[in-house]
């Protein structure tokens, strides 16, 4: 898709993750549905899941509660190396990610991995 091409428009190239910035397209903004698919809607942490949030640190946790259910739900299904990127996003972009139909989504994975490859060869 065109606008997936526009994924990395804004980009720092510093050595450490959260300095890993992604800003979606506007057109990707609008023309995507906000509330994310239905199998990430509504999943609560699991026991698990809740441990590991509350041993982050507070700035941490209370980013992850900002965001709407469906993005928190999306962040569990991720593996761990997609988590670590995930962080790595704008808040607004992790919200778009997570709302966007899944083949648009592991096109937008590919791009986020593929940048976040390149910038670990530079570091």
């Amino acid at each position: 898709m065109r606008h997936i091409s526009r994924l990395w428009a804004r980009y720092t190239a510093q050595t450490s993750l959260a300095a890993l910035t992604v800003t979606l397209p506007i057109a990707m903004l609008s023309a995507q549905p906000a509330v994310p698919e239905a199998d990430t809607a509504m999943m609560k942490p699991n026991p698990e899941q809740q441990a590991e949030i509350d041993q982050w640190p507070a700035d941490k946790r209370a980013t992850y509660d900002g965001w709407p259910s469906g993005t928190q739900s999306y962040y569990w299904t991720l593996s761990p190396e997609r988590q670590k990127m995930f962080w790595g996003l704008t808040d607004a972009d992790r919200v778009t990610l997570s709302g966007l139909p899944s083949a648009d989504r592991e096109e937008a994975w590919g791009r986020i991995e593929a940048r976040y490859k390149s910038s670990e060869r530079t570091s």
